[in-house]
């Protein structure tokens, strides 16, 4: 990971006016990621923190995409 870091460092510097680099991921992997090389977390300036989806959302997001796709879900109940 090292070495891709460096890659994209090199990246960042060489085209910093013309490169937007977007990152995704758990904040406590992301933040240990942003530790491995001291100059990769001061190239970004913004950070947004979404929160966590609660079961309800993903159940409703689950429900959207299986009707886009024609599918319907069954809910089954648990009979013990």
């Amino acid at each position: 990971m090292i070495a891709y870091i460096a890659t994209l460092l090199k990246l960042m510097e060489d085209r910093r006016d013309d490169l937007v680099v977007i990152m995704a991921g758990y904040q406590k992997e992301m933040n240990a990621m942003l530790q491995v090389n001291p100059g990769l977390a001061s190239r970004f300036n913004r950070f947004i923190d979404f929160p966590d989806y609660n079961a309800n959302e993903l159940y409703l997001s689950l429900t959207l995409s299986a009707n886009r796709a024609g599918m319907c879900l069954m809910i089954m109940q648990d009979s013990s």
